[in-house]
Parts: structure tokens; C-alpha cells; sequence
């Protein structure tokens, strides 16, 4: 599987059905978010700020997007 984005928000975001946005933003809700655009190595860097940087493990395949 491809996944673009991850995020971590104070509580739930959505309550029902809804069409994900093709790139999310920073609020008031958000905790961390990786927007995975760096494109090598294993490091993510969090928009929100430098706490919770990612480190991805096992080998990521970085693909470029459509």
C-alpha cells in the first residue's frame, strides 16, 4: 500500500462519512502531521514543528506522486 499523509489529532476529526482532502493543514486539532514529501531516506518531518519527527522503518520505497 501507498500511504501519503499521517496525522495525529487531539480527538476524533470526523463523526461521519467524508472524502479525505488531498493535502492537509495544520489546525488547532492537530498534534503531528507527516506530509511524507521528502522523497529519500527514512526521516518525516512534522508540519506542526520539530517534536515528532518520523522515522520510517523497513525500508521505505519512496514513489512520486501522480
Amino acid at each position: 500500500g501507498v500511504i501519503d499523509e499521517a496525522r495525529i489529532s487531539v480527538g476524533a476529526r470526523y463523526t461521519a462519512a467524508f472524502t479525505p482532502v488531498r493535502y492537509s493543514t495544520v489546525d488547532a486539532s492537530t498534534l503531528a502531521l507527516w506530509h511524507f514529501d521528502e522523497g529519500t531516506g527514512t526521516t518525516a518531518a512534522n508540519a506542526v514543528g520539530p517534536a515528532h519527527t518520523g522515522t520510517l522503518a523497513g525500508g521505505p520505497i519512496w514513489v512520486p506522486e501522480p
